[in-house]
């Protein structure tokens, strides 16, 4: 599907799947500068681009929502996903698609905002902007996990800064080093998990700009994050596979024993960058019990009925 126009278009698909069955991009907007492009509601899959943007190809600004952007390839970059201009995924699952150079699951521009999405198992890399040191990505209640080969920065690359907030950045791998982010100036990061990779391998790379807001885990040192309230080089995070947890998108749900859990207290909970954020990646409120869980999922409360005794 192509468009020249330089005007906003929405593709809204309705819950139905495009299947790209010769080799070509899926969905591609020609014209550079363009309006805003919006795709929701739509699965695409099977596009076998020679350039950049295997599944979508945008020239200015993309949107995409309640989708799910699955097996695509491109020669170049973003298998999946990519876009000269502003790119914002939400709600949206981004999965299986490679790239030759890397970004295959999404090739951004200088701005990539991320938001109760996940981003998994795509061979070249999983979420990456522009390589300017004014690009920025941002990762809100979103799950980066599974995604490889690519040589630095398996999880998530900028040239810039990114910004973590709830977010699980797990088990990537790169072929070179730093698992699961690389950045160019900094990371800041509240109520995160990055952890996971290779054993020879630090899980992430940035400047000393970078700035922990508290209550982020690590297993090893190399994320920064020093505040008191933070854990770092603490072990596993006692993550459940990527699997149906309910809403839209596969999650990783902490398990019973996860230091993950009620870590942040309650009233911190909207603290330092996570003001608004009341949810989890699937919808459930923050928090569920005594404080709310570090990275994008949120464990629910079970309710414990007590039966009334008679006595007669």
């Amino acid at each position: 599907m192509e468009r020249t126009t330089v005007d906003p278009v929405v593709l809204d698909g309705r819950g139905f799947t495009l299947t790209q069955t010769c080799p070509d991009n899926v969905v591609v907007q020609e014209t550079v500068g363009a309006g805003l492009l919006t795709v929701q509601n739509i699965t695409i899959t099977g596009g076998q681009s020679t350039g950049s943007g295997g599944g979508i190809f945008a020239q200015g600004d993309l949107t995409v929502i309640n989708s799910n952007i699955h097996t695509n390839h491109a020669d170049q970059f973003g298998g999946g996903v990519a876009a000269i201009g502003t790119t914002t995924i939400e709600s949206t699952t981004i999965s299986g698609n490679d790239a030759a150079q890397g970004s295959a699951g999404v090739a951004g521009g200088l701005v990539v905002v991320i938001t109760n999405s996940t981003v998994s198992n795509n061979l070249g890399g999983g979420v990456a902007s522009l390589p300017s040191e004014d690009a920025t990505v941002t990762v809100v209640n979103s799950t980066i996990t599974g995604n490889s080969d690519v040589d630095t920065g398996g999880g998530l690359f900028t040239g810039g800064t990114a910004t973590l907030v709830y977010a699980t950045v797990v088990d990537n791998a790169a072929n070179i080093a730093f698992d699961n982010i690389q950045t160019g100036i900094g990371l800041t990061s509240f109520g995160s998990v990055v952890a996971g990779g290779s054993a020879d391998h630090s899980t992430c790379l940035f400047s000393a700009q970078s700035v922990s807001r508290g209550y982020n885990f690590s297993d090893d040192d190399s994320c920064n994050f020093t505040q008191p309230t933070d854990r770092q080089d603490a072990g596993s995070p006692g993550l459940g596979a990527l699997a149906d947890n309910g809403g839209p998108t596969l999650t990783m749900l902490p398990g019973p024993a996860s230091p993950l859990i009620d870590a942040i207290p309650a009233g911190a909970c909207q603290d330092d960058g996570a003001a608004g954020v009341a949810t989890d990646q699937r919808g459930i409120t923050r928090p569920q019990a005594v404080g709310c869980d570090i990275g994008a999922v949120e464990v629910e409360a079970v309710a414990v009925v007590v039966q009334p005794t008679f006595t007669g």
